[in-house]
């Protein structure tokens, strides 16, 4: 079977959406497909991706390459450094303070064999008086990338590359290299 034929009533770009790859332009899906068939269609696709519906591919695909994918988009914007990544940093300081007392004593009796009382043999007492004071400070970093933000700060040329290379990976999956 070959992937037009298999592509036929299924748009695997819009499906890679719903599984999670969020950087492609929803205004753009029809032409990647469109691209992926031209370009693609006539390759043989693997006999055992017959038996799998398409949104299972979709998943299947999302899994495997997504972050292969932003890896690419952050490494392309890297080269232009735009600002995409949001940051928040939480400083904490913690200032400990206390006192600690103790007070113990020991004493051992011991009785003859004639006589009630308990007399003193020995014994000991302690007492502990500990202050405690310290600070620790502890900074905490809370980075996060928007990676449709970091695709739409691209060149075109940049989001040309990566397109090709997604339809490119999708392509390398499903079918047979050699047909």
């Amino acid at each position: 079977m070959k992937l037009n034929e298999y592509l036929s009533n299924d748009n695997l770009i819009a499906l890679l959406l719903t599984s999670g790859v969020t950087f492609i332009e929803p205004e753009k899906v029809n032409t990647m497909n469109t691209l992926l068939m031209v370009n693609y269609g006539e390759r043989v696709l693997y006999e055992k991706f017959e038996l799998i519906t398409v949104p299972e591919i979709s998943d299947m695909i999302a899994l495997v390459h997504s972050v292969h994918w932003q890896d690419l988009i952050a490494l392309k914007a890297s080269e232009v450094n735009p600002i995409y990544n949001s940051s928040n940093t939480i400083t904490e300081t913690v200032t400990e303070t206390g006192n600690t007392i103790n007070t113990n004593e020991n004493v051992n009796k011991v009785s003859a064999m004639n006589d009630d009382e308990l007399t003193v043999n020995d014994g000991s007492s302690s007492n502990l008086n500990e202050n405690k004071q310290g600070e620790r400070t502890r900074i905490l970093t809370d980075n996060k990338t928007d990676f449709n933000n970091v695709y739409n700060n691209l060149s075109l040329s940049a989001k040309n590359n990566i397109i090709n290379i997604v339809i490119k990976d999708i392509v390398d999956f499903l079918t047979l290299t050699i047909y």
